[in-house]
């Protein structure tokens, strides 16, 4: 407390005393040395002194200390009064002579205006040093997207010098160009429809040309009276490192798609290749078997027959393999027999089984349903590796194929297979690995078993497909059993002619008597297959696409055989022109079967009009299985 007159200072500092601790002058300039030597949270001046006025001394006192100050004036002080109350120096006067306990409360009232202001204070502060050093840009608009508040790096970003400089500044006048244009546009759309933006990625392009991306959240800050919309706040994050890095992700992904692309391609291509001498050699071989051989003959053709069956199934596994890459291991549906398909695989390793002296034996339970909705061929894919493998590390013994229902509701069941054999076995710690590509058993270079090691690789994708599991329970010495179950859906009715499952209609060698066959095929050896499957008086030749089409609107066929690649005009164009002809003639759809060497073509076959699709190499039986099938559809 400042006052020139000694008996005031005395009388005040004892009615305040018992509440604050008071330090009194005489002298107003000693007062002001001593507020920068203490710190106080009221200061109380007389108006009158001849030192110095009241007025002028809390106005010095204001620039020196926070602390709330009193004036104490007379009423004849009425002008000096009203001139610290305008300019804001003073919290509150007490006019002479004074009531105690009026004064008492306002020095009470000032001093808790003291700490609340110096409470705020701190927290201002603490908060400015928190918005100032976080990397973010963060800022404050009013009603007008002006800009009333942003923190330093805000101001760094927009290249002023002090963040004070965004003060009255729009978007554009911060960040001009397409930046800013956008950034007011997002702040009019707020205003407008009072709904915040969160995380917009928008792109920055500096002064200096750099690129930057920044990921931006603006809210709107409501009126609390009437609820309008009286500020923006934002906070926009600079991200330009992980969209660099998104970027790069992006890239790499594309190059590493792009390589399963050209893997499959290559493989694709490749697999053409192979697959059509192939064709010729094995459907020769099996000519060739059907005919007066001496054992030593029969010998020779069962090696190059056996050999090229597996180096058919090599293909097979490198192509499932890369179509699981790209997530394109696709299933069929179709109605089929789960007994005939366990039974077709079982004699197809019968003859080499029994060669080893081993037996097969198959056990079923009596509750699985004669018809079954599914992939025959997938499921058949299964169990020819299964077994076959049974088959390889079974040197002597036997085998055991048993197929039962799991689970079952109204609409579908969940079979179990087991392949079980006496075999070598499997070690413990193999059997955590065996589902891996390229695994084998046992160390490939001494191994007396050969194999890709994809079989079960394949299998365990097409069971998981199948919504079912597959595990193996093995120890050396002991033998094997490999389980696996897939569901099915249980079939209404006898779907006769399903696009992929064929074995359908009932045949035999008279049921082709009249056949009329168109065959699109361009290679001499696989035509000359074809006519000793099927007889040379059955089948005219087109030896392109353009060809095959002309000579089918000319003649009048029971079946086209289409072969998808071919001079001039490919299968599918051709088949895609056969069916826009019968549309526009109003003609009865002859079936078109694909024969093609395009194992993966068998989407764009059908998706093009082709009645089903058959890979080569393609076994007789097979195919007349899958041409009755067309025909007995038509008929």
């Amino acid at each position: 407390m400042v006052d020139d007159e000694p008996s005031i200072l005395s009388s005040i500092s004892d009615l305040l005393e018992s509440e604050f601790d008071v330090m009194t002058s005489t002298d107003p300039r000693r007062g002001l040395d001593d507020l920068v030597l203490e710190e106080f949270a009221v200061i109380i001046s007389d108006q009158r002194m001849p030192e110095m006025n009241g007025d002028h001394f809390l106005r010095l006192a204001k620039d020196r200390s926070s602390a709330t100050r009193v004036l104490l004036t007379g009423f004849a002080d009425i002008e000096a009064l009203a001139r610290v109350v305008n300019d804001g120096k003073i919290y509150a006067y007490v006019t002479k002579p004074w009531d105690p306990l009026e004064l008492r409360t306002t020095v009470r009232n000032a001093a808790n205006e003291y700490h609340l202001l110096n409470t705020l204070r701190y927290e201002r502060d603490l908060l400015r040093a928190l918005v100032n050093n976080i990397p973010d840009c963060i800022y404050v608009q009013d009603a007008e997207q002006r800009y009333t508040l942003v923190n330093e790096a805000f101001s760094e970003a927009a290249g002023l010098a002090r963040a004070e400089d965004a003060a009255g500044k729009s978007e554009m006048e911060c960040f001009p160009g397409e930046f800013g244009r956008t950034a007011a546009a997002d702040g009019r759309t707020i205003l407008d429809t009072g709904h915040p933006i969160i995380s917009k990625c928008d792109e920055w392009h500096g002064n200096g040309g750099e690129i930057r991306w920044y990921s931006s959240t603006r809210v709107p800050v409501r009126n609390p009276v009437d609820g309008s919309i009286k500020a923006l706040v934002g906070i926009s994050r600079d991200v330009t490192k992980q969209k660099q890095i998104e970027n790069h992700l992006r890239v790499a992904k594309e190059m590493a798609e792009e390589t399963v692309r050209a893997k499959q391609e290559f493989l694709a291509r490749t697999s053409h290749e192979i697959r059509t001498p192939l064709n010729s050699i094995l459907g020769m071989g099996e000519l060739l078997s059907a005919t007066e051989l001496s054992d030593r003959q029969k010998q020779y053709i069962g090696i190059f027959r056996s050999n090229g069956e597996a180096l058919m199934r090599l293909l097979s596994d490198l192509l499932d393999l890369s179509r699981s890459d790209l997530r394109e291991l696709r299933l069929a549906a179709s109605d089929f027999d789960p007994l005939t398909v366990v039974r077709s695989v079982i004699d197809s390793l019968e003859k080499s089984a029994a060669m080893k002296g081993v037996g097969v034996g198959f056990d079923f339970g009596e509750d699985i349903p004669p018809r079954l909705v599914g992939d025959p061929e997938r499921l058949k894919q299964i169990l020819a590796n299964l077994v076959g493998n049974a088959l390889k590390f079974t040197p002597q013994g036997g085998i055991l194929v048993t197929m039962k229902c799991a689970a079952s509701d109204s609409q579908s069941l969940l079979l179990e297979f087991a392949v079980e054999d006496t075999g070598i076995g499997i070690a413990a710690e193999k059997l955590d690995h065996i589902f891996e590509p390229f695994t084998h058993a046992e160390k490939f270079e001494t191994s007396p078993y050969r194999g890709s090691g994809l079989g079960l690789t394949i299998c365990r994708q097409l069971v998981q497909q199948m919504g079912g599991n597959i595990w193996v329970e093995s120890s050396p010495g002991a033998g094997s059993t490999f389980r696996f179950t897939a569901r099915f859906q249980i079939a209404e009715n006898v779907r006769a002619g399903a696009a992929t499952g064929f074995g359908n209609a009932h045949f035999d060698e008279t049921s082709f008597d009249g056949l009329r066959v168109l065959l699109a095929e361009d290679n001499e050896d696989n035509v000359f297959l074809m006519q000793a499957f099927l007889g040379a008086e059955k089948i005219e030749v087109a030896w392109n696409g353009r060809e095959a089409v002309d000579k089918f609107v000319a003649g009048k066929f029971d079946i086209v055989l289409m072969d998808l690649q071919m001079p001039e005009m490919d299968g599918l164009q051709a088949t895609r022109l056969i069916r826009e002809w019968e549309r526009l003639n109003k003609m009865t759809v002859t079936p078109i079967l694909a024969c093609t060497a395009h194992s993966t073509a068998e989407d764009a076959s059908l998706a093009a009009g082709c009645t089903a699709h058959l890979n080569k190499p393609i076994a007789k039986d097979v195919l007349l299985s899958a041409i009755a099938d067309c025909v007995a559809v038509n008929r």
